[in-house]
Parts: structure tokens; C-alpha cells; sequence
């Protein structure tokens, strides 16, 4: 969330010396646009919500020895949602009051934000991970679903070693849940249509 609030051309990068951070916090206050962000992204967020739990009532229709998938899938899916939510005020503070903080602890904030964004990356991978092997054993829903979140599950997790500066794992898994979205709405039909 810290890098939608404020946003600038000058905003400090990952390792930034401490009085950067305080200098470009004093200089961008935030402002309704960026609170309106702030929202969207909530809103964002909760509708995540909203399709993993609609996402796990498809997929626990798979019986068997795969069957366990669903439930992981569900978990990696709140817990990424849950880390995301509590991440975002940290970075609040260090916006909302940079005239009482330090810049040190600005910094510890901001980088906490941005760190946490990260990590989730790892959480995404292993809900991918969980939804395309329980996907293409089972088939409740079409194999290429399946196939496509592997791959894009094991890149998520290789993400977390770029750090911020590394490619945002996250981008694949907006893309799988975009496009599973869209066919779950388009054609919901039962498991043995969607071989």
C-alpha cells in the first residue's frame, strides 16, 4: 500500500537513507486522492475475499485424496489477504504522522509495508500451488486453469528473492484470478462440463 499512497517521481527507493524517507514524507502529505486509493485497494482486497471463498466452494467438490487442496488453497488465499490488510495502516502511520516520528521509524514502517506486500508473493505462490495441482488431478474445473497456476505459482514464490527491486510475482497471480474470474462467471456450469 505504501507505494500507492503518495506516489511520486521522487519517491525514495528500498535502502534509502532514513532522512530521505522523513525529507519525502514532510514534502507528500497525503491527500484525497490518495486516501481514495487507499479505499479502492480495501475494496479490492475484500472482493479476494469474495472469490476464494466462491473459488473454494468449486474447487471442494473434487473428492478423493486431492480433496485436502481446496481447504490449503482457501487458507494461502485468506492469509495472503489478511497479511496485505494489516500491512497497509503500517504505512499509514508513517504518512499520517510524519511530523511526530522519526525517520528512522518512518523507514521501519514503510519498508515493514513493502516487505509484507513481498511476502505475499510466497503466500500467492502456494495458493496457485494448492488450486492448479488440485485442478489438474481432479478437473472440477478445465485442466488449463490448472496448468497456468503452476508455473505462475512457482514464479510467485521465486519472486520473494528479488525483493523489491525483483519481479512482482503478484502480476501472475492477479492474471490467474482475472481470468478465472471471468470463465467462473461466463461458464459456471457443473465439474463435467469444464473438461
Amino acid at each position: 500500500m505504501a507505494n500507492s499512497l503518495g506516489p511520486g517521481a521522487d519517491q525514495p527507493g528500498y535502502g534509502a537513507a532514513p532522512s530521505e524517507w522523513g525529507d519525502w514524507l514532510a514534502r507528500n502529505p497525503l491527500s484525497t486522492s490518495d486516501w481514495g486509493v487507499a479505499y479502492f485497494e480495501v475494496l479490492v482486497l475484500c472482493a479476494f475475499l469474495v472469490f476464494f471463498a466462491a473459488l473454494w466452494g468449486v474447487l471442494r467438490r473434487a473428492d478423493g485424496e486431492w480433496s485436502w487442496l481446496a481447504t490449503a488453497a482457501l487458507g494461502a488465499g485468506l492469509v495472503s489477504t489478511t497479511v496485505k490488510l494489516a500491512s497497509g495502516p503500517i504505512a499509514i502511520v508513517a504518512f499520517d504522522r510524519n511530523d511526530s516520528l522519526s525517520p528512522d521509524v518512518q523507514t521501519a514502517l514503510i519498508e515493514s509495508n513493502g516487505w509484507s506486500f513481498v511476502l505475499t508473493f510466497a503466500i500467492d505462490g502456494v495458493f496457485l500451488l494448492c488450486a492448479g495441482a488440485l485442478i489438474v488431478a481432479t478437473r472440477v474445473l478445465p485442466r488449463w486453469l490448472g496448468w497456468l497456476a503452476l508455473p505462475f505459482g512457482v514464479l510467485c514464490i521465486l519472486s520473494v528473492l528479488g525483493g523489491y527491486e525483483g519481479f512482482p510475482g503478484i502480476l501472475l497471480f492477479f492474471l490467474w484470478v482475472i481470468v478465472t474470474s471471468v470463465y467462473l462467471i461466463v461458464r459456471p456450469g457443473s465439474p463435467e462440463a469444464a473438461t
